[in-house]
């Protein structure tokens, strides 16, 4: 018996879900690039931001590296609740962004790409749930009524 021929029987037929990947992609990016941005006057300074720098990438970077192994395989629900979680991820980071206030010190805050990258890759990744489970309902359909 050869051991490392693997046998089509023995795995699944992995439907990948290529918006759930691109979406996680998004999401990893997000964790890496600048966040915000922080203008002071007084000194004539911007500070760029990521959520490496706030540590807060680890949780992103956790729920892309899930979310691309959910596409991978499949499962399509999985994804809506990924989706779900890096929405929240997002929500709490522009929450905690927008009450610091700078404006005694001159300043203000911009919002950067890796805040639109992963507001875009979460409604990305619960897209591609709903879109996966859709096209599994239909599938059901048209196997029962094949007419």
């Amino acid at each position: 018996m050869n051991f490392f021929k693997i046998e089509p029987m023995l795995l699944p037929k992995l439907k990948p879900n290529i918006i759930g990947i691109i979406s996680a992609v998004l999401l990893a990016a997000s964790a890496l690039l600048p966040f915000f941005s922080v203008y002071v006057t007084m000194t004539g300074e911007t500070n760029n931001v990521s959520l490496t720098d706030i540590k807060m990438a680890a949780p992103v970077l956790a729920t892309a590296a899930v979310t691309a192994v959910l596409s991978v395989i499949g499962l399509d629900a999985a994804l809506i609740a990924a989706g779900i979680i890096s929405a929240v991820i997002a929500y709490i980071e522009v929450v905690s962004v927008s009450k610091v206030d700078f404006s005694a010190y001159g300043g203000t805050i911009n919002k950067e790409i890796g805040l639109y990258l992963i507001v875009l890759g979460s409604a990305g990744v619960i897209v591609s749930g709903i879109w996966g489970l859709i096209r599994i309902v239909l599938k059901r359909a048209k196997t029962k009524n094949p007419g």
